[in-house]
């Protein structure tokens, strides 16, 4: 698995409108068109090098942009770690990269921007992958996630911090061996001066405040109906405890012409770094872009 990060590759900023400098990874040539990578909660571009890395051999542009207090991107003083924002600074980075049409390729809470924002830019969307989400949210998923984010100590390294990773996330991954669990942490972590740090605002855990378990699981079904058009992708992990073989079940039955993966071995969310994967969603970017040139 790379951990490294390969040409062809730019490092960009883009200014949004209150200010903070927002940082993507931007791969391929410089065309209009480009599958667009939107990441999870508390994570970065740098989840989506191997997908990238595939495309962009395939002569694709591959976009892949930090929320604001993720990645390399400004932390936000004011916390406004919303979707709405969320969406509005991606916009705003596709604007500045010059890309008119995309596939967007949307990891958990990336899925759900990606839904919110298909809706009101069809001109933009060219199609999306939902990777582990849809219109419900497990509960169960919801409360693992907020106790793994919520224990805020730094590894002292990333030996130590792959151990952690592993001990939390084995259940959901059982196929993983210690090459990506190393990777792994070298995405969530980054090496400082005074030793690894999180690659995100630990305020982004407060979006997780009032989860508990035994809630009802939020679900939001028009938000997936208002995609009716929009040509469709659903990636599930066989052990995903946040996204349910029965809601990606009925995803199918509303939409009979969405294309339905599920990915032996890994839970929430799928790494997109296998072959099948990865020659799954090439096929789709394939079928709802031009050419590349």
């Amino acid at each position: 698995m790379p951990t490294t990060i390969s040409p062809p590759l730019r490092s960009r900023f883009a200014r949004v409108p209150d200010g903070l400098a927002l940082h993507a990874l931007d791969w391929g040539p410089e065309s209009p068109e480009a599958v667009v990578c939107l990441a999870g909660i508390s994570r970065n571009a740098l989840d989506f090098l191997a997908l990238a890395e595939a495309l962009a051999a395939d002569g694709r542009r591959v976009f892949a942009p930090d929320y604001r207090g993720r990645g390399e991107s400004d932390w936000d003083g004011e916390r406004r770690y919303a979707i709405p924002v969320e969406v509005a600074d991606v916009v705003a980075q596709l604007d500045e990269a010059g890309i008119r049409r995309a596939v967007l390729v949307g990891t958990s809470r990336g899925g759900l921007n990606a839904m919110v924002l298909a809706p009101t830019r069809r001109d933009l969307v060219a199609g999306i992958v939902l990777n582990d989400i849809g219109p419900v949210i497990d509960n169960s998923g919801l409360v693992r996630i907020s106790r793994n984010l919520g224990s805020q100590a730094a590894p002292a390294d990333y030996a130590a911090a792959a151990a952690a990773i592993k001990a939390s996330q084995a259940a959901q991954f059982p196929a993983l061996g210690d090459p990506d669990w190393d990777a792994w942490a070298r995405f969530v972590f980054r090496q400082t001066d005074a030793g690894l740090a999180r690659r995100y605002d630990p305020a982004v855990t407060r979006l997780f405040d009032g989860v508990a378990a035994g809630q009802p699981s939020p679900e939001n079904w028009p938000s997936f109906d208002a995609l009716d058009g929009i040509p469709l992708m659903s990636i599930r992990g066989s052990t995903s405890d946040l996204f349910s073989a029965a809601t990606q079940a009925e995803m199918a039955r509303r939409r009979p012409d969405m294309d339905v993966l599920v990915v032996p071995g890994q839970g929430h969310a799928p790494l997109l770094r296998d072959v099948p994967t990865v020659a799954a969603i090439r096929a789709f970017v394939d079928r709802h872009l031009s050419a590349p040139r």
